[in-house]
């Protein structure tokens, strides 16, 4: 076991075995499975033929509790002349036939059907002579007459041969009873080892299985997955301490040689770093980055600095109606056309959420006007693809601050950027405002 688990392998054929381990014990469950519920099925059958068995032990008794309560009703009649004596025994005549429609329709065998029958002829005798008796008036003197004396001697006689036929069918009855639980311990002698070992087999199969997959993959991906969280924080030094010779021992080396580029490649991932990763512009912290060191570059060399400020006009509404990944497209293309529509001294960024910034260096506040309003016009203009059968336009609310009429500072240039963008929602959207107006 341990030799198998350290086989260099692949990693597709380690995932071949697994696959196929599982498939095995997949198999060998549900073979498990069926073979319980087939065990179940005829042991509910034979619990089915062990109830009719049951059934006709007890209509057998009841028909053979009939024998004495005949002697009784036959015996008193002579000394007491009981009139319902005769309606008793048609009661005790009905109850046997009923008992013996009962056993015959359950009764499968020659063996006992013969006995059945044989029952009924000697019941069909002992009415007969029980008729004849009942139907003799009572002799003087309580005196018993003696042909009514021989008809009793006849009448034990069947009934003793009755009781007899009784006595061998509920044997016979008794027979099918025990073999019938004979069976049951034969299919359980034979069956329950079958399942027990199926199910082993397969949770046997089914651990080795799952002891591959966390030695060969779990287990690789973890540390694989400890390295990228490295890698992500920075850590560009480290190496992933796997030299397995397969597909992941492939994969860490080109991880390391990766971690190797990248520490010679920093200035490209801090390029990369400063950038919306959506609309592909200036990310937030890049932007308050860049005015700042416009601000005081316009100090500086006393010269005119611009800052626009564009929201999509209900944003919010779009997202509502559309979904966030149409969203996501508008933002995207907003921040292609922005790219494309500023001089190459301009710098766009995204300022957060569905807001843009335009930060325009020697640029007066008329000039910046004109260029907003170009701006808002093109954009309400252009159509914007968010399904590939669905075209939308969309309208931006603009608002213009130039330094240093509308601040000195950096913070007082975007709020006032800020108030003239509020402006313009308030004035009805799709418009822009500046400080002058």
């Amino acid at each position: 076991m341990k030799r198998l688990l350290q086989i260099n392998l692949s990693l597709h054929n380690k995932l071949l075995i697994i696959t196929w381990l599982m498939v095995i014990y997949q198999l060998l469950l549900l073979c498990g499975i069926g073979s319980f519920i087939a065990v179940v099925y005829i042991k509910s059958d034979f619990d089915q033929q062990n109830k009719a068995v049951i059934h006709k032990s007890q209509l057998v008794l009841n028909m053979k509790s009939l024998v004495p309560t005949t002697i009784d009703i036959t015996d008193s009649y002579p000394v007491t002349s009981d009139m319902d004596a005769q309606v008793d025994f048609n009661a005790l005549n009905k109850e046997f036939n009923i008992a013996y429609a009962g056993l015959y329709a359950l009764t499968g065998s020659e063996e006992e059907r013969s006995e059945l029958e044989s029952a009924f002829e000697e019941w069909n005798q002992v009415k007969s002579i029980r008729t004849a008796i009942l139907d003799q008036q009572k002799s003087q003197h309580n005196m018993v007459d003696p042909e009514i004396a021989r008809q009793y001697v006849t009448l034990n006689g069947h009934l003793l041969k009755l009781e007899n036929t009784l006595d061998r069918l509920y044997d016979l009855v008794l027979d099918d009873s025990n073999r019938i639980t004979e069976h049951v311990r034969e299919l359980d002698a034979r069956t329950i080892p079958v399942i027990l070992l199926l199910f082993i087999t397969s949770l046997a199969i089914n651990t080795i299985a799952i002891i591959l997959i966390i030695r060969s993959v779990i287990i690789p991906t973890h540390v694989l997955a400890q390295a990228a969280h490295n890698y992500a924080q920075g850590s560009l030094s480290y190496r992933i301490p796997l030299d397995a010779k397969n597909e992941i021992g492939e994969l860490a080396r080109t991880f390391n040689d990766m971690a190797e580029k990248l520490e010679s490649s920093y200035a490209s991932l801090k390029e990369m770093a400063i950038h919306d990763g959506l609309t592909g512009i200036l990310n937030h912290q890049e932007f308050h980055k860049r005015l700042t060191s416009e601000v005081k570059r316009a100090a500086r060399y006393k010269r005119t600095l611009s800052l626009i400020m564009l929201d999509i006009d209900l944003f919010k509404n779009f997202n509502d109606t559309y979904g966030h990944q149409a969203g996501d497209s508008v933002l995207k293309e907003m921040g292609r056309y922005l790219k494309n529509a500023i001089r190459s001294s301009d710098i766009a960024a995204r300022y957060g959420g569905e807001e843009f910034a335009v930060i325009m260096p020697e640029t007066p506040a008329e000039t910046a006007f004109i260029t907003a309003r170009r701006i808002g016009a093109e954009i309400a203009r252009l159509p914007i693809s968010v399904d590939k059968d669905m075209l939308i336009h969309i309208t931006m609310s603009i608002g213009v601050a130039t330094y240093p009429q509308d601040g000195a500072t950096k913070e007082e240039l975007i709020a006032a950027a800020d108030r003239m963008l509020y402006k313009a929602k308030q004035s009805g959207r799709n418009r822009v405002c500046k400080s002058s107006d």
